[in-house]
């Protein structure tokens, strides 16, 4: 650990952290539209629901990996420097993952998840740009502060 509290990966781990988000970067998994996009239209409404959520929570896992991270070998400096290869909040364009109710609901409730879901869903707009995680990042993120707050 570094005083920033980040664990200190040997050059391979972290290279293999680095190429795993440039992966999900190019694919563009952590956009929504994206993520609908995986689906044919008339597909069940369970199965892009729980696909749109994995990538979610995935998203989210991968970032406090990455916040929690940085190479064994770089200083302070190039550590601030190379944060950008990184996952950072601006790249998850999606809002909130749904309630762990929700997520962790029986198998054969699908009807019952989904109406929670909707409803639950109310107050914000997946596809709303303006609800997104990514849009957090500048409110949260200032370049010249060596801390990171989230």
């Amino acid at each position: 650990m570094d005083l920033s509290m980040r664990c200190r990966l040997p050059d391979d781990k972290y290279e293999l952290l680095t190429a795993l988000v440039q992966s999900c970067r190019q694919g563009g998994i952590f956009s929504y539209p994206n993520m609908l996009l995986q689906h044919e239209s008339d597909a069940p409404l369970a199965l892009v629901y729980v696909s749109v959520e994995e990538i979610k929570r995935f998203g989210l896992a991968l970032y406090k990996v990455c916040r929690l991270s940085t190479s064994f070998h770089l200083t302070r400096e190039g550590a601030n420097g190379d944060r950008n290869a990184l996952l950072t909040l601006a790249d998850l364009s999606f809002c909130m993952p749904d309630s762990d109710e929700l997520w962790n609901a029986p198998l054969g409730a699908e009807s019952e998840v989904l109406s929670k879901a909707d409803s639950s869903a109310a107050g914000r707009d997946n596809g709303d740009a303006k609800n997104w995680i990514s849009q957090a990042s500048a409110l949260v993120h200032d370049g010249r502060v060596g801390f990171d707050w989230i």
